[in-house]
C-alpha cells in the first residue's frame, strides 16, 4: 500500500506465506527397505515493512527510513523406518521460532548533475527460540521423549556506501561497499549423545553469525540508439564465520554446525542485451568466479576418498596440500543466453511472444569434503516458453517447460553411508 503526501510517500509491504513438503528418501541404493526415511515439513512466514520515501523529484536528495519485522517458524519430524532391527531410534525432530525488528534508512545525494553519493545503514535485531528432539523411539516432543531447547538474541549493525556517476545520457559508472549479516543458528541435526561428549554441546552455545564484506565496482551503458545494452560488473566479498555443516569422527557420526571457515569470492559479470531487427530480443550474460576459503580448520573425520594424512586430524583445509578444499557449488564459469521473438496478432488480437533460454555451467563439487562422489561434471540446460498477452496488456499467459532436453545433474552428496 501507499499513501501519498505532500513532503512524502508511506509504503506498507505485507506478506505472509504457509508451506508444508512431505518427503520420501531411499538411502541404501538397493531395492530392499534398509535405509529410508518420511520427513514431514511446515512452516510459516510472515513480515511487515514501514517506510517513509522522499517523493520530490527535483530535489538533490531523496531518502528512505523505516521498520522491518519478521516472523518465521519451522518444524520438522523425520521418521526412519528399516525393515531390519537396528540398535539405534527410529524419529526426531525440530522446530523454531525466529523474530527479526530492523530499522533502515538511506539517502541518495546529488552533488553535481552528473556524480550522486548514496550511504545506507541498518541495525538488526533476531531472536531464535529452539527445540530440538533427537533420534529416540519416542515420537518427537512426546511426554517423556529427550529435548534439547536453546534461545539466543543476535544484533548487527550494517552500513552500505556507494557513488554513480552519469558520463552522459546512455552511460553509467558506480562503486558500492556494503556489509552484511547472517544470524546465528541452532543445530537443526543435534544427536542426543555420543558418551564422548554432553549433546547440548551441539546447542549451547550456537553457531556464530556470518558476517560479510562486499565491493562492487562496474558500468551500465546502452549504444546504438538504444538498440545495445552492455553491463558489466566486477565484484570481491569476504565472508567470515561461514556456518558449516559436517559430520564428525565420534560414533554415529553425528552433525555439527560450526563456524570453522573463512572465504573469498572475487569475480566478473558481463550482461548483454541487443535488438538486432525489431521484435528480436537476444540477452547473454557471462560470469567468472574464483571463489576459495582463506581458512578451515577443522577435523572432517575419516573418509576413504581422502588421503590417510588428512583422516580424524585437525588440518586447515584452506592451505594448498592433500586436504586441499574448495568451496562446493561454485563453478568457475556460467553463461546464460536468451532469444525471444514477439509476435503481433492480426487485427490486434494481443501479442504471441516464444522464448528459448540455454544456460552451462563449468564442472564443480557438490559437498563439503569434495568426494568423488559429489564432483559435478560440466552441463547445459535448455529451458523455453510460450507466451500470450492480450491486447490491453493487463494480463499474460504462459506456457513453459524446463531441462527441455532433460540433462541430469547433481544437487547433492551426502556421506550417509
Amino acid at each position: 500500500m501507499n499513501y501519498h503526501l505532500p513532503w512524502a510517500d508511506v509504503v506498507s509491504i505485507t506478506g505472509y506465506m504457509r508451506g508444508k513438503q512431505n518427503t520420501f528418501s531411499d538411502f541404501d541404493t538397493t531395492g530392499l527397505s534398509f535405509f529410508e526415511t518420511f520427513t514431514k515439513k511446515r512452516m510459516d512466514y510472515f513480515q511487515q515493512e514501514v517506510h517513509l520515501q522522499s517523493n520530490d523529484d527535483t530535489s538533490p536528495l531523496r531518502w528512505v527510513a523505516g521498520l522491518y519485522y519478521n516472523w518465521y517458524k519451522f518444524g520438522f519430524e523425520q521418521d526412519y523406518t528399516p525393515t531390519i532391527a537396528v540398535p539405534s531410534s527410529s524419529v526426531e525432530g525440530a522446530a523454531q521460532n525466529d523474530w527479526t525488528l530492523a530499522p533502515f534508512a538511506q539517502v541518495d545525494y546529488k552533488i553535481l548533475p552528473s556524480l550522486t553519493l548514496t550511504g545506507g545503514i541498518r541495525f538488526s535485531t533476531e531472536t531464535k527460540d529452539f527445540l530440538r528432539s533427537p533420534q529416540q523411539v519416542l515420537a518427537p516432543f512426546s511426554p517423556g521423549a529427550v529435548t534439547i531447547s536453546g534461545k539466543h538474541t543476535w544484533t548487527n549493525f550494517t552500513y552500505h556506501a556507494g557513488a554513480n556517476y552519469r558520463i552522459d545520457e546512455h552511460a553509467m559508472a558506480y562503486f558500492s561497499y556494503s556489509t552484511g549479516f547472517k544470524s546465528g543458528a541452532f543445530n537443526s541435526r543435534a544427536p542426543a549423545g555420543t558418551g564422548l561428549l554432553p549433546f547440548d554441546f551441539y546447542i549451547n552455545p550456537p553457531a556464530k553469525p556470518e558476517k560479510a564484506t562486499a565491493y562492487e565496482i562496474g558500468a551500465k551503458t546502452d549504444w546504438f540508439d538504444n538498440r545495445l545494452r552492455a553491463n558489466v560488473a566486477a565484484f570481491w566479498n569476504k565472508y567470515d564465520d561461514l556456518q558449516i555443516q559436517y559430520f564428525l569422527p565420534l560414533p554415529g557420526a553425528p552433525q555439527v554446525l560450526a563456524n570453522g571457515a573463512n572465504q573469498k569470492a572475487r569475480g566478473v559479470e558481463v550482461e548483454l542485451t541487443a535488438l538486432p531487427i525489431d521484435n528480436l530480443t537476444l540477452t547473454g550474460s557471462i560470469g567468472y568466479l574464483d571463489s576459495r576459503y582463506t581458512s578451515f580448520v577443522a577435523n572432517l573425520g575419516n573418509k576413504d576418498f581422502k588421503p590417510i594424512a588428512c583422516n580424524n586430524v585437525t588440518v586447515d583445509h584452506a592451505q594448498h596440500g592433500p586436504c586441499y578444499l574448495v568451496p562446493y557449488r561454485s563453478p568457475l564459469w556460467t553463461f546464460n543466453f536468451t532469444a525471444q521473438y514477439d509476435f503481433h496478432l492480426p487485427d490486434d488480437l494481443g501479442l504471441f511472444s516464444p522464448n528459448l533460454s540455454w544456460g552451462h555451467e563449468t564442472s564443480y563439487m557438490t559437498d563439503l569434503n569434495n568426494s568423488i562422489m559429489g564432483h559435478q561434471p560440466a552441463f547445459s540446460n535448455l529451458d523455453g516458453s510460450l507466451n500470450y498477452t492480450d491486447p490491453s496488456g493487463h494480463f499474460t499467459v504462459s506456457v513453459w517447460a524446463k531441462n527441455i532436453t532433460n540433462v541430469v545433474h547433481k544437487l547433492a552428496a551426502v556421506p550417509s553411508s
